[in-house]
């Protein structure tokens, strides 16, 4: 699916309180992140601008861009 249709349905979710916050803005957070990169912006600066941007450090910023999905069993 399309990221932008995928956040848009989280913002419904969060807003019904079916999905925590931290689910849309883990998900916001990845798509900055693509876009940053493919606009050529080294991980590291990204990392710092984006923790900026979301009062988080760059370490957390890094967790969540590289977070494996739980494959459910």
């Amino acid at each position: 699916m399309n990221d932008e249709i995928i956040i848009d349905m989280l913002e419904i979710f969060v807003k019904r309180g079916l999905v925590p916050k931290n689910i849309l803005r883990n998900a916001v957070i990845k798509k900055e992140y693509e876009q940053m990169k493919g606009d050529g912006v080294r991980s590291e600066e990204a990392f710092e601008s984006l923790g900026q941007k979301h009062f988080l450090s760059p370490k957390a910023i890094q967790a969540i861009v590289y977070v494996k999905e739980k494959k459910q069993a």
